[in-house]
Protein backbone atom coordinates (compact mmCIF):
# COMPACT_ATOMS: atom_id res chain seq x y z
CA UNK A 1 0.00 0.00 0.00
CA UNK A 2 2.85 2.39 0.79
CA UNK A 3 4.75 1.80 -2.43
CA UNK A 4 1.64 2.14 -4.58
CA UNK A 5 0.82 5.39 -2.71
CA UNK A 6 4.14 7.03 -3.56
CA UNK A 7 6.12 6.43 -0.37
CA UNK A 8 9.91 6.60 -0.47
CA UNK A 9 11.84 3.33 -0.69
CA UNK A 10 13.48 3.76 2.73
CA UNK A 11 10.07 4.43 4.33
CA UNK A 12 8.60 1.23 2.85
CA UNK A 13 11.58 -0.83 4.07
CA UNK A 14 11.45 0.80 7.51
CA UNK A 15 7.70 0.23 7.87
CA UNK A 16 7.89 -3.42 6.81
CA UNK A 17 10.70 -4.01 9.29
CA UNK A 18 8.87 -2.14 12.07
CA UNK A 19 5.68 -4.18 11.59
CA UNK A 20 7.56 -7.48 11.53
CA UNK A 21 9.61 -6.52 14.61
CA UNK A 22 6.48 -5.53 16.54
CA UNK A 23 5.32 -9.16 16.18
CA UNK A 24 8.75 -10.60 16.98
CA UNK A 25 9.34 -11.71 13.39
CA UNK A 26 12.83 -11.56 11.93
CA UNK A 27 12.73 -10.18 8.38
CA UNK A 28 14.74 -8.97 5.42
CA UNK A 29 13.16 -6.81 2.75
CA UNK A 30 14.36 -5.35 -0.50
CA UNK A 31 12.21 -2.62 -2.04
CA UNK A 32 12.39 -1.16 -5.55
CA UNK A 33 10.03 1.36 -7.15
CA UNK A 34 8.17 -1.41 -8.99
CA UNK A 35 8.01 -4.06 -6.28
CA UNK A 36 9.55 -5.68 -3.24
CA UNK A 37 10.85 -8.92 -1.81
CA UNK A 38 10.23 -9.96 1.79
CA UNK A 39 11.77 -12.90 3.61
CA UNK A 40 10.74 -13.89 7.13
CA UNK A 41 11.54 -16.72 9.51
CA UNK A 42 8.45 -18.16 11.20
CA UNK A 43 8.21 -19.63 14.71
CA UNK A 44 9.14 -23.09 13.39
CA UNK A 45 12.36 -21.70 11.90
CA UNK A 46 11.09 -22.05 8.32
CA UNK A 47 12.12 -19.34 5.91
CA UNK A 48 9.29 -17.87 3.85
CA UNK A 49 9.79 -15.46 0.97
CA UNK A 50 7.43 -13.45 -1.18
CA UNK A 51 7.93 -11.14 -4.14
CA UNK A 52 5.26 -8.59 -5.01
CA UNK A 53 5.19 -6.48 -8.17
CA UNK A 54 3.54 -3.06 -7.96
CA UNK A 55 1.95 -2.20 -11.30
CA UNK A 56 -0.03 0.91 -10.41
CA UNK A 57 1.35 3.88 -8.50
CA UNK A 58 -0.10 7.18 -7.45
CA UNK A 59 0.66 9.82 -4.85
CA UNK A 60 -1.45 9.68 -1.71
CA UNK A 61 0.57 11.16 1.12
CA UNK A 62 -2.38 10.97 3.50
CA UNK A 63 -2.46 7.19 3.09
CA UNK A 64 1.34 7.01 3.53
CA UNK A 65 1.04 8.97 6.78
CA UNK A 66 -1.82 6.75 8.02
CA UNK A 67 0.14 3.52 7.40
CA UNK A 68 3.27 5.02 8.95
CA UNK A 69 1.32 6.05 12.06
CA UNK A 70 -0.25 2.59 12.24
CA UNK A 71 3.16 0.87 12.11
CA UNK A 72 4.62 3.12 14.81
CA UNK A 73 1.62 2.54 17.08
CA UNK A 74 2.09 -1.26 16.73
CA UNK A 75 5.37 -0.99 18.62
CA UNK A 76 3.51 0.17 21.75
CA UNK A 77 0.07 -1.35 21.25
CA UNK A 78 0.38 -4.68 19.47
CA UNK A 79 -2.88 -5.63 17.77
CA UNK A 80 -4.03 -9.10 16.83
CA UNK A 81 -3.56 -10.07 13.18
CA UNK A 82 -7.30 -9.66 12.59
CA UNK A 83 -7.36 -6.19 14.20
CA UNK A 84 -4.26 -5.08 12.27
CA UNK A 85 -5.72 -6.24 8.96
CA UNK A 86 -9.02 -4.50 9.69
CA UNK A 87 -7.19 -1.24 10.32
CA UNK A 88 -5.06 -1.61 7.18
CA UNK A 89 -8.17 -2.38 5.13
CA UNK A 90 -9.89 0.71 6.51
CA UNK A 91 -6.82 2.76 5.47
CA UNK A 92 -6.98 1.16 2.03
CA UNK A 93 -10.64 2.07 1.46
CA UNK A 94 -10.16 5.57 2.88
CA UNK A 95 -9.03 6.74 -0.58
CA UNK A 96 -12.22 5.39 -2.13
CA UNK A 97 -14.29 7.35 0.38
CA UNK A 98 -12.34 10.55 -0.34
CA UNK A 99 -12.83 10.12 -4.09
CA UNK A 100 -16.55 9.44 -3.57
CA UNK A 101 -16.86 12.56 -1.39
CA UNK A 102 -15.06 14.70 -3.97
CA UNK A 103 -17.13 13.21 -6.80
CA UNK A 104 -20.33 14.03 -4.97
CA UNK A 105 -19.33 17.62 -4.19
CA UNK A 106 -17.66 18.40 -7.50
CA UNK A 107 -19.99 16.62 -9.92
CA UNK A 108 -23.18 15.22 -8.46
CA UNK A 109 -24.13 18.08 -6.13
CA UNK A 110 -23.85 20.73 -8.87
CA UNK A 111 -25.92 18.49 -11.16
CA UNK A 112 -28.58 18.14 -8.45
CA UNK A 113 -28.63 21.91 -7.99
CA UNK A 114 -28.83 22.45 -11.74
CA UNK A 115 -31.73 20.03 -12.11
CA UNK A 116 -33.60 21.67 -9.21
CA UNK A 117 -33.17 25.07 -10.90
CA UNK A 118 -34.57 23.67 -14.14
CA UNK A 119 -37.62 22.35 -12.26
CA UNK A 120 -38.29 25.83 -10.86
CA UNK A 121 -38.17 27.55 -14.25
Amino acid sequence: MLLSSGAEIYRVEDTITRICNSYGVECECFVMPTGFSLTVRNKNGEVLSNVKRIRHRSVDLHRVEMVNTFSRRLLNERASYKEAMQELNSIKICRILVISFKLYHQVLLPLDLLSSLEEVS
